[in-house]
């Protein structure tokens, strides 16, 4: 019998696009704050920004 060999645990990621990975860098540095730290926070309140605008169809930015 063949047992299945375990696979490494992957880390969590998120694909993001370069425009939304640009607007978080620009918060960030107008928060004066690390990227890194608050980056999962940016990403649902973009997240949440979008999903409001679209909502109410108003144009992006």
């Amino acid at each position: 019998m063949n047992k299945k060999q375990r696979q490494p645990a992957r880390e969590k990621t998120v694909k993001i696009s370069v425009n939304v990975h640009r607007e978080l860098k620009i918060r960030a540095v107008r928060d004066n704050r690390n990227i890194h730290l608050d980056l999962t926070d940016d990403i649902i309140m973009l997240g949440i920004e979008e999903y409001d605008r679209s909502r109410k169809n108003l144009p992006s930015m």
